[in-house]
């Protein structure tokens, strides 16, 4: 019997075609493959090239001088991060990998003169050299109103009160502000009755001078800073009930009203209880900015001074602040001392802040703690702006 041998089944015209296609296809795989390997070669290599330009040279834009301040204590990666703000240098992360191979032995704190997009070597070397003695330093007190602050811009810098008040009036020179500083100064540019609109955002520090630096430079480096506060405090800020430009007026209120950090904290809270309530703040340091003078006592007569700054007629907090208020009255309002009280007044013989729920308890507190002699303690001096405890004197937010 012969054996039937099985046929192998013959293929079909497809499977024909695509056996023949299967070296095209690894093929064109194979080239796809290379093409994105050497891609990506391309990129890593021009991201490189990138970062040695910008290492060694600090880019191409045109540069600028820049004071850089270092605080006590600072870490190399934290004067990293400011370098990086201030546009030292392009990349503070970068930057920190440079310094492990080429670190910088004791690293001082204070005034560093720089410039703007610097080579990580140039910049390294500046924080090498240490730091360095500034022109003048020019101390700007807590509380400082503009006008007070012009008079001491005039005494310390080569630069006039009277051109200082025209920078800081000036609409183009806000909107400029504006315009680098919007979350900062977006509320108090929509209130055409603030009679400076930069008055409360000059934060009160002591400043150096630089050799060559212009007044709008100047002034500009006050207003950075008080938006550094905000940024760093920022989450506090939106939690509040108000506004930006009203928690600088408070605190410019509780800046005038208070001098310790615990009166500080527990004047804010009595603020907070009388706008809760609907009361008037009737504060005689917004009567005396009403007035634009500082008057020891205010009387009856002058709570009648008809202007939107006087909280005797007018609620709420008036329409922007009423001097420059530092970091720790700043923070008294953004974290205020709960408490149930309505009235205070210091005794400024001794310091001492005494507060008082009833208007009748108030005023017995003030027949014991204010005089006439008080009211001298309570005259401002020259270079400060609203006269601290002008209104701790005559009986504050009565």
């Amino acid at each position: 019997m012969r054996k039937r041998t099985r046929r192998q089944p013959r293929q079909t015209a497809e499977q024909e075609h695509l056996e023949g296609q299967g070296p095209k296809r690894k093929s064109v795989t194979n080239r796809l493959i290379t093409s994105l390997f050497v891609t990506l070669i391309v990129i890593v290599l021009a991201f490189a090239a990138y970062i040695g330009v910008m290492a060694s040279t600090g880019g191409f834009k045109p540069s600028k001088d820049i004071v850089i301040e270092v605080p006590q204590g600072a870490s190399q990666a934290s004067v990293a991060q400011e370098l990086e703000d201030k546009q030292v240098i392009f990349n503070d992360d970068i930057f920190r990998l440079y310094l492990r191979f080429n670190p910088i032995e004791n690293l001082q704190a204070g005034t560093y003169k720089m410039q703007t997009h610097s080579s990580f070597s140039q910049a390294a070397k500046n924080l090498a050299e240490g730091a360095k003695e500034m022109e003048a330093g020019i101390a700007i007190p807590e509380g400082t109103d503009i006008e007070s602050m012009a008079t001491i811009i005039e005494q310390n810098t080569p630069f006039s009160a009277q051109d200082f008040m025209a920078l800081v009036t000036s609409p183009d020179y806000f909107q400029k502000l504006l315009a680098t500083y919007p979350e900062l100064l977006a509320d108090v540019s929509q209130n055409n009755d603030v009679r400076y609109k930069l008055e409360g955002y000059l934060f009160p520090a002591t400043y150096q001078l630089r050799e060559g630096q212009d007044l709008e430079a100047f002034v500009t480096q006050m207003v950075d800073e008080t938006n550094k506060f905000y940024q760093n405090n920022k989450t506090t800020f939106q939690a509040s009930d108000l506004s930006v430009n009203e928690i600088f007026t408070l605190a410019s209120l509780v800046e005038a009203e208070a001098s310790t950090t615990e009166d500080r904290a527990m004047i804010a809270g009595v603020f907070y209880n009388r706008l809760a309530d609907k009361m008037p703040i009737q504060s005689d340091i917004s009567v005396n900015y009403a007035l634009g003078e500082h008057k020891s006592y205010v009387t009856i007569k002058d709570t009648q001074v008809d202007s939107p700054y006087n909280l005797y007629k007018n609620p709420g907090l008036g329409p922007g602040p009423y001097n420059n208020p530092g970091a720790e009255s700043l923070q008294a309002v953004l974290n205020p001392k709960e408490n149930d009280y309505y009235y205070f007044v210091a005794d400024l013989s001794t310091g001492e802040v005494y507060y008082s729920k009833t208007y009748e308890d108030h005023l017995k507190l003030v027949d014991e703690h204010v005089s006439e002699e008080d009211a001298k303690l309570a005259q401002p001096k020259a270079s400060q702006s609203t006269g601290q405890s002008q209104t701790q004197a005559t009986s504050s937010s009565n």
